[in-house]
């Protein structure tokens, strides 16, 4: 994954770098970033008790947004059609009228017995 900076108002910055995969717990640490996922374009977060919640995303979500709020006990992985900021820097995909567009994400939910 490529895990994009971004300023104070969540603007990507321009500066990128690469990130493998981590199995680090999310403990105390939060999150409010942008990656640009690999080619499975897969992203998961396991809790402490083994269940996984894992979103795959079509070519069309070129980005994903992680978001782990201080002191909340939940987690976000949100596809993204575009950077924040797409409309205005034009990395975006756009639709002429008539015309349409479909982006397919899938969330899958694991337990830790499978269920």
């Amino acid at each position: 994954r490529e895990h994009l900076a971004l300023d104070d108002r969540g603007i990507p910055t321009g500066a990128s770098s690469r990130e493998v995969a981590e199995e680090e717990p999310v403990g105390r640490r939060t999150f409010d970033d942008l990656y640009r996922p690999g080619r499975d374009r897969r992203f998961a977060l396991t809790g402490e008790d083994g269940a996984t919640v894992e979103m795959i995303a079509n070519p069309h979500f070129q980005y994903a947004q992680v978001w782990v709020p201080a002191g909340k006990p939940f987690a976000a992985l949100e596809p993204m059609a575009a950077r924040t900021n797409g409309l205005v820097d034009g990395d975006t995909h756009l639709v002429v009228p008539g015309d349409s567009f479909t982006a397919r994400f899938t969330i899958k939910v694991a337990s830790p017995e499978g269920v």
